[in-house]
């Protein structure tokens, strides 16, 4: 199966001026280059939990709400759609920027039909798990590991102002 990627570029306003139409009610999961080569090699995302050293170039905090849980983390721009708390969540987690050990980031975009499985960042406030971090207004999880071929397509950040 052929994933087809597109390549969104230019200064951090451009990228994020042409995310927005890109990403809009959609779930993607994001992930670096050496990320998303260990993905396409495994045929699936794995729970931060089940990657190796190499391939945790990039996934936040040993006791992310998530993470703790067996979980993908993802940006879910399904659930949570009120502009106002997305926009106050992307400056606390700038999910297009690169890691400093990444050229690019990349954005695999999840099909429609998982998006009623995700677990999405309200449970956090129920279970009340405060101590456990998590991108509020922005993050869900998928229980267990996500097929390739669950992935609709693939946008990779390229950041010229970096």
């Amino acid at each position: 199966m052929e994933i087809t990627i597109t390549i969104v570029a230019g200064s951090h306003s451009e990228v994020r001026r042409k995310l927005c139409k890109n990403i809009k009610g959609k779930v993607f999961h994001v992930t670096t280059d050496v990320g998303w080569e260990g993905i396409q090699a495994k045929g699936a995302i794995l729970p931060s939990n089940s990657c190796n050293e190499i391939e945790k170039v990039w996934t936040g905090p040993a006791v992310g709400y998530f993470r703790s849980r067996g979980c993908v983390s993802l940006c879910d721009f399904y659930h949570n759609t009120n502009m106002k708390k997305i926009i106050e969540a992307t400056r606390k987690y700038c999910f297009y920027h690169p890691s400093r050990k990444s050229k690019s980031s990349y954005l695999l975009i999840l099909d429609h039909s998982l998006y009623d499985s995700l677990i999405t960042w309200d449970k956090w406030k129920e279970e009340k798990a405060y101590r456990e971090s998590i991108v509020p207004n922005l993050e869900s999880g998928f229980k267990g590991s996500i097929s390739l071929a669950m992935i609709t397509g693939v946008i990779e950040v390229q950041l010229h102002d970096y």
